[in-house]
């Protein structure tokens, strides 16, 4: 795009003269110039004197004066202003902050402030899409179940189930009992009941399975998308500096707005939510945008629920004699099962018991948490306040 700088200098009271004080000044401006065109490309430099005659310099040492005959002034109107790209716009008000001019729309196809000649200034988005987070598929491994043999015990005087007929204790005394040869309460041989052997069957209590909890087990890892977040929307500022060359009264500016960019003056309201009003001339489009965001989310604790199901069985087992040596009978009984029976020879002496674990079935638990918690919110809110220049 062609750019056009225009200057305005006064005579300086004094030396006039293209070799005096003005003269310098001419050749000054000159030569900035120059470097301007040749890092910018190619376009006009004019330096208008008051009452002078304006000044080219093959020779920046020995400037050689135009004369005065060939002497124009410059004076840019609004067809100018948009004749460079640019838009006639109001001030900023109070409050607000520009104008500056602006690209809004997709990120992929934003432009580069550079490109019309601009610095580039703040960054907004809008817009903000799905963001991806996987936490670790959680799991319980199996409930460590241990089985406790019953210290409940009953000798009956008559056969299994024994209902009805005459019960001698033949329990364990103390508990815990870890099941090994025990002879509390034992039963001499020929012992009497109601005129009947005490000792005809042996009736034991189920064991007892208790479930401990599950320990948490994972499997994956825990994967959070980063930035560059996914914003739909992106708001490119450009930084200008507005030039009072528009006429028709005072606070009005030039900017450039070439193109898709618009003329728009912001405010920004941080974590404030609510809406703003933009001023009249700048009501044709507004944008809320924000500048950051705040990145909440983590994994839910993960846990095992109670332990369920746990089961184990034992064999119970009778001897005649003192240290289970004299076996007279026996039973598997499973821990759900409540009691079981089992027969011996009427009138035998039941000296001592034991039991021994043969099966335990682990519980299980359900498992809980684990899940994704917390979000990706946008903060810094920025509302963007925007006058678009329509053909007429």
């Amino acid at each position: 795009m062609k750019k056009t700088w225009w200057f305005s200098i006064r005579r300086h009271r004094g030396d006039s003269s293209p070799g005096g004080v003005c003269g310098r000044v001419v050749q000054l401006l000159s030569f900035l110039c120059a470097l301007t065109l040749g890092s910018l490309g190619s376009g006009g430099c004019n330096i208008t004197l008051d009452g002078l005659s304006p000044c080219s310099y093959s020779d920046f040492a020995e400037p050689q004066c135009i004369p005065e005959t060939t002497t124009t002034t410059n004076t840019l109107t609004a067809a100018d202003c948009a004749s460079t790209g640019g838009t006639c716009v109001e001030e900023a008000f109070d409050g607000f902050f520009g104008p500056n001019a602006y690209w809004i729309g997709s990120p992929s196809e934003k432009p580069d402030c550079k490109s019309i000649g601009l610095l580039p200034g703040a960054t907004a988005h809008a817009d903000l899409g799905p963001v991806e987070h996987t936490c670790p598929t959680c799991g319980c491994g199996p409930s460590e179940t241990t089985c406790s043999p019953s210290v409940n015990w009953t000798a009956s005087a008559a056969k299994c189930p024994g209902d009805g007929a005459a019960l001698s204790p033949f329990d364990i005394a103390f508990e815990p009992w870890g099941g090994g040869c025990n002879a509390d309460n034992a039963i001499p041989k020929d012992a009497q009941c109601e005129g009947v052997p005490c000792a005809h069957s042996v009736t034991v209590q189920a064991p007892e399975a208790a479930a401990a909890s599950c320990a948490v087990q994972t499997t994956g890892q825990e994967e959070k998308q980063s930035p560059p977040w996914p914003w739909g929307t992106v708001a490119q500022e450009c930084l200008v500096t507005p030039t009072e060359s528009c006429p028709g009264g005072e606070g009005k500016v030039c900017i450039p707005t070439p193109g898709d960019f618009v003329a728009c003056v912001s405010v920004e309201q941080g974590q404030h939510d609510g809406d703003i009003d933009c001023p009249p001339f700048y009501n044709d489009e507004v944008h809320v945008t924000y500048r950051d965001v705040e990145d909440t989310r983590a994994c839910s604790p993960r846990e095992c629920g109670a332990p369920d199901g746990g089961e184990c069985a034992v064999q119970a087992t009778a001897y005649s004699d003192g240290d289970c040596s004299n076996y007279m009978g026996g039973v598997v009984v499973f821990s759900d099962d409540g009691e079981a029976c089992f027969d011996v020879s009427a009138g035998v002496a039941l000296g001592s018991k034991s039991a021994e674990v043969k099966l335990i079935v682990p519980g299980t638990c359900s498992p809980g948490g684990g899940g994704v918690i917390g979000a990706v919110t946008p903060i810094r809110r920025v509302t963007l306040c925007c006058h678009r220049e329509v053909a007429e």
